[in-house]
């Protein structure tokens, strides 16, 4: 007998006499209800009348999350005797929300007293839990039907149980087999060394679809066709502590699309050789703590125009060929003044400017993915980096790469200290030429002031 203390001290006497209720007929197999007994007191007396009460199953013996309700809620109007004993048949059913009520783990019974008499007129569950004993799974188990198999077709044999138990390839075990518990919740066993020579998918209806590998590489290849990666109302997460590399070879196309993107790896490689998608509908990140890598004959992220999308590259980005900005202007920076201290003018840019060396010059290695053909125009990035040292970045192998920063306020700076001197000058030019009109006029008075001859 267990004492339970409830609000406004209830207290419960209940036993767990759990019956299985089934037919006594040859070959019909017993279903899922059960008798539940127990007593109910309150102030040490027998309740003996008719209440309206809740039963419902729980994953827990506490908690009231979405993982923790496993059964529908059943109410009965329970009749309790002179000395508060009651019985009730409960049949939750087969299945919750697609998945098998009684496949063997723990189930805590939550016993709710719906509005009982006393004025409270508040619904009073019933504390702790009674946990169930064996005696329905157990039940269930021993008188469970076999899911019944659809016939070998195409080399495939899949339960025809609406949950799904079991899916075997019988053509070449490299394909994968799987089996689950029955009920479809979680994975008994798999297997997918895959080698699918006709179009294969990956999909999950109702949760979310994860490939994993703990202590080795896990590679997608395509050698002929397309690779898709969709997740319409997700997030999209590929994620390696290494390498990763998504790779189509031989006119394959590659498409990633997703509510949220997230590509993250010390080395990221992604490769095309027709074409490379990504498009985000949110937040779009690439990060590489190593070297990024895109690779394809056309390669557009959100189709060149971001729709405002957050796009985060934490790496250096190389554009081969042109990058297109519709009406042109300079990429972004932040600005805001609230984002800035230590503010003062910049000056002497223009003496910093002119001690630049321009040249003309040409590329020497071809191999190299900034190579471009012909004589250009430009720096030495040594000379730039005596002058402008914030300029000059060196790379891992000891390249130096000329990043100018603040270009556009030095050439303002420059243009404005053009703009002094030149007032300066045309100030001390007029100043100069009123000095010599004011002379000549007083030499022009001087000599008609003289008599005629």
């Amino acid at each position: 007998m267990n004492t339970i203390r409830v609000p406004i001290a209830i207290i419960i006497t209940i036993f767990a006499l759990l019956t299985i209720s089934a037919r006594a007929q040859t070959g019909t197999p017993a279903s899922n209800a059960f008798t539940f007994q127990g007593e109910l007191n309150f102030n040490n007396m027998p309740v003996n009348i008719d209440l309206q009460v809740s039963f419902r199953l729980f994953a827990n013996p506490t908690g009231n999350g979405i993982n923790d309700v496993v059964s529908p809620e059943i109410i009965r109007t329970v009749h309790f005797d002179n000395r508060g004993r009651f019985g009730v048949l409960l049949d939750f059913g087969d299945t919750y929300n697609g998945y098998q009520i009684f496949n063997g783990d723990e189930r805590y019974m939550q016993i709710t007293l719906l509005d009982p008499p006393g004025g409270l007129e508040e619904d009073i569950p019933l504390s702790p839990r009674a946990k169930l004993a064996a005696s329905p799974m157990a039940a269930y188990a021993l008188n469970a039907r076999i899911p019944t198999f659809s016939e070998i077709s195409e080399g495939t044999l899949e339960s025809t149980d609406a949950l799904g138990s079991l899916a075997l390839n019988t053509l070449d075990d490299d394909l994968g087999l799987t089996i689950r518990p029955n009920g479809g919740v979680g994975t008994l066993f798999t297997y997918s060394g895959i080698q699918a020579s006709n179009p294969f998918a990956f999909s999950s209806t109702q949760g979310p679809l994860s490939f994993q590998t703990d202590t080795d590489d896990l590679t997608l290849t395509s050698a002929t066709g397309n690779i898709k990666l969709n997740a319409p109302i997700g997030d999209l997460a590929l994620i390696a502590d290494e390498e990763f590399s998504l790779t189509t070879t031989t006119n394959g196309s590659m498409s990633i699309d997703s509510n949220g993107i997230q590509l993250q790896s010390s080395n990221l490689d992604l490769s095309a050789s027709a074409s490379f998608d990504i498009a985000s509908s949110a937040v779009l990140s690439i990060s590489s703590a190593g070297i990024l890598n895109l690779t394809g004959g056309l390669i557009t992220i959100n189709g060149n125009s971001f729709n405002g999308a957050q796009i985060i590259l934490s790496q250096d980005l190389l554009a081969t060929s042109n990058a297109f900005k519709p009406g042109g202007g300079p990429w972004a920076v932040l600005s805001d003044k609230r984002q800035k201290k230590n503010i003062t003018p910049l000056q002497g840019s223009l003496q910093t400017l002119l001690a630049l060396q321009p040249i003309t010059y040409e590329y020497t290695d071809p191999k190299n993915p900034m190579f471009l053909p012909g004589i250009q125009a430009g720096f030495v990035a040594q000379q730039v980096r005596q002058i402008l040292p914030n300029w000059v970045d060196e790379s891992t192998d000891g390249t130096l790469l000329l990043t100018p920063r603040g270009f556009e306020a030095m050439v303002v700076d420059a243009l404005q200290e053009l703009r002094a001197d030149k007032d300066s000058q045309i100030q001390q030019l007029q100043q100069e030429n009123a000095a010599l009109r004011a002379r000549l006029d007083r030499i022009e008075q001087h000599l008609m002031s003289q008599p005629s001859n």
